[in-house]
């Protein structure tokens, strides 16, 4: 019996890379960007503002301006931006003095100053619009909007004291925030503009505040993230569940709450930290980036849901020195997220992360940007694919924004700010990180499965076997290779894409050739004095049992029935075999009181046979020594005369033993 086990040497080979990035176009904006999105089709959608202007264009997937449309008020700057599948744009701009006239054609729909909301078709067109009248946290870091691919749009934002209209319609839904308060509001409309619903959290003397807001795609609900303040002690705790179950959550502490579109409760998780930004994907994962409530600190999160409970799969720390401005994330549909924000201050970066379904982070994807303490930022950002979209707020700081050996610096004269387009796909695939070794055992001939560890950013993976040979699996992240020789093979592994080919990992691997063959597992009378012998096998330890002798051979001498084994170890191979001895009580043959048993001559010189007679066909004939040591091989007798050579043996008394009943005493001289 052959029992394998294993043994592998890993050495690393591979050297890190970057996955890099390239300047497909990058257009000056006189507005200063704070938000761009993807169209169906390519086209970049911006959201920026400018003296007392507020501009939303669209540019061509090569770099064009297609047209600008342009809302003008007093204190009127951009806070917020969505679009839906059909390319409908929602903004969330604020003002506080004067009036705003939301639709940029010949037509005029005024809104009284506060939070705003509109929806444009594709080409910029009104479609419909609304205002919160309260001016309360007008800032992209509390509160934001977001819509599924239908068209229903959800947001959310901080109140001050007062009674709140949320429906624009005929109808009148309002929400109350008490006196000495601030309240976390949430609503959602469908595509038409029509009130779905509207929800204010707010108590009597609690400050609380919302975060941002992320739509699933599907339409099926939403996250959210609210700090809920009941003016209360730390200890008490406020039902998030509107409906009638109960999730309980303390007074001033931050959630990431997860409802429907109905606003049912689906299942909440603690958060602690300052400005945000929220994305989920269609795998119902959300994805943040957060920097510190208060001191240093920046981080990337994701979130999965278990139950009513949303699990943190990992929180990263990000580069964070210096004045950090956060940009946008956005998923990468591959369980990951990829995200941009800047820092001012030092030596200034717009920079822009990768995370990967563990929570591993490339830093190498920046652009310089200068050393001024407040300037230039990078707020707008979304991904489409192998592209994404960079929108900047300049204020007359010129970026080169060719991360190449060309210089691309803008804006220049009054522009403020610059939309680009990246190509993402330009460099190869992330180095995979290791190799795991996925069979349990191995030796020379034997299958080895090998499985990549990567980031999964590649379509296929290239494997050389080395000195070993591929059984299956070229191209695929899990291979079987076949141990051709003892080695040591060097395995390995490349991530490929349409994008290129990674740098290599390796690892080290050996085969052994360790053998252990025992003899087969046999029966004997009374007792055994022998030498057990596994065969050769050079280079080899062992490991014998029982006994834990490690000797090469193992002498017994045994009286009851046992089992040994042996385990020999030959570099990377380790193989083990047992035999069995079973002891049985004998006395010898079966019929030797017979008068018509005959064993003559006796005695008898060496090399003389000796002939037994009378012995029953079938009968199988042991010669032992007195002291129970075996002295010839055993003899099956075939019929009534058998002889017993003598010329191997030493002068001295013998027994003959074959069944249960007696044993003739046979004596060589």
């Amino acid at each position: 019996m052959r029992t394998p086990f294993l043994f592998a040497a890993l050495l690393a080979l591979g050297a890190a890379t970057a996955q890099q990035f390239d300047l497909a176009w990058a257009t000056p904006s006189v507005s200063a960007i704070r938000r761009v999105k993807f169209a169906a089709n390519g086209d970049v959608f911006a959201l920026g503002e400018g003296g007392n202007g507020v501009q939303l264009q669209r540019y061509s997937s090569t770099g064009n301006i297609l047209w600008t449309k342009t809302l003008s008020a007093p204190t009127l700057y951009s806070i917020d931006m969505d679009v839906d599948a059909s390319d409908h744009v929602y903004i969330y701009v604020g003002f506080s003095t004067g009036q705003l006239d939301l639709d940029p054609g010949p037509f005029t729909t005024l809104v009284n100053p506060g939070k705003v909301y509109a929806k444009y078709s594709s080409s910029g067109q009104f479609l419909w619009g609304f205002s919160v009248e309260n001016t309360t946290d007008l800032s992209e870091d509390y509160g934001g909007i977001s819509c599924d691919d239908a068209g229903n749009l959800y947001i959310t934002g901080d109140l001050g004291q007062g009674t709140y209209d949320m429906d624009p319609g005929p109808g009148v839904t309002t929400i109350t925030v008490p006196g000495f308060s601030t309240g976390s509001f949430i609503a959602r409309y469908r595509a038409d503009g029509s009130l779905h619903w509207a929800d204010v959290r707010a108590w009597n003397a609690g400050f609380s505040n919302s975060r941002d807001i992320a739509a699933l795609h599907d339409g099926s609900g939403f996250y959210v993230v609210q700090t809920l303040d009941n003016g209360g002690p730390l200890s008490s705790q406020i039902d998030v569940d509107p409906g009638p179950g109960v999730f309980n959550v303390y007074t001033e502490t931050q959630n990431l709450l997860r409802y429907d579109s109905s606003f049912a409760f689906v299942a909440g998780g603690g958060l602690g930290f300052g400005d945000q930004r929220l994305a989920v994907d269609e795998a119902d994962n959300a994805y943040l980036m957060a920097r510190a409530s208060s001191g240093a600190g920046f981080w990337a999160l994701k979130f999965n849901r278990s139950g009513q409970t949303l699990n943190e799969i990992y929180q990263t720390s990000l580069i964070s020195t210096g004045n950090l401005r956060l940009g946008d994330i956005v998923p990468d549909g591959q369980g990951g997220a990829i995200g941009s924000y800047s820092n001012n201050c030092t030596a200034n970066y717009y920079r822009f992360f990768k995370m990967n379904v563990s929570g591993l982070v490339d830093f190498n994807l920046s652009l310089y940007s200068g050393t001024d303490c407040t300037y230039p930022i990078a707020r707008g950002f979304d991904l489409r694919g192998g592209t994404f979209a960079v929108g900047s707020f300049n204020q007359n700081y010129a970026v080169d924004f060719d991360p190449g050996p060309g210089v691309l610096n803008l804006p220049s004269g009054n522009d403020d700010g610059v939309v680009a387009l990246y190509g993402w796909c330009d460099g190869a695939p992330f180095d995979p990180f290791g190799i795991s070794v996925v069979s349990t055992s191995w030796c020379v001939g034997d299958t080895v499965t090998l499985a990549v560890d990567a980031f999964g950013d590649a379509s296929s993976y290239t494997w050389d076997p080395g000195t070993w040979s591929i059984a299956a699996g070229q191209d695929n992240d899990t291979v079987h290779l076949l141990a051709d020789n003892a080695g040591p093979a060097v395995i390995g592994v490349s991530a490929a894409s349409a994008c290129g080919t990674s740098a290599p990992f390796a690892v080290q691997l050996s085969a052994g050739t360790a053998t252990a063959d025992l003899p087969p597992s046999e029966t004997v009378c009374d007792s055994l004095t022998t030498i057990l012998d596994p065969g050769p096998c050079p280079g080899c330890t062992f490991l014998w049992q029982p006994g834990n002798s490690s000797g090469p051979t193992l002498p017994i001498s045994i009286t009851e029935t046992t089992t040994f084994s042996v385990t020999a170890t030959q570099g990377s191979c380790t193989v083990s075999d047992s035999t069995t001895i079973t002891i049985e009580i004998c006395t010898g043959l079966a019929d030797a009181s017979s008068s018509m048993m005959q064993l003559a001559p006796v005695p008898a010189r060496r090399g003389e046979p000796v002939v037994l007679t009378g012995a029953t066909p079938g009968t199988v004939l042991r010669l032992y020594t007195l002291d129970g040591r075996v002295a010839a091989p055993a003899l099956t007798v075939t019929s009534d005369r058998t002889v017993l050579p003598t010329a191997h043996l030493a002068a001295g008394t013998y027994l003959l033993q074959g069944a249960t009943a007696g044993a003739l005493r046979v004596v060589v001289e």
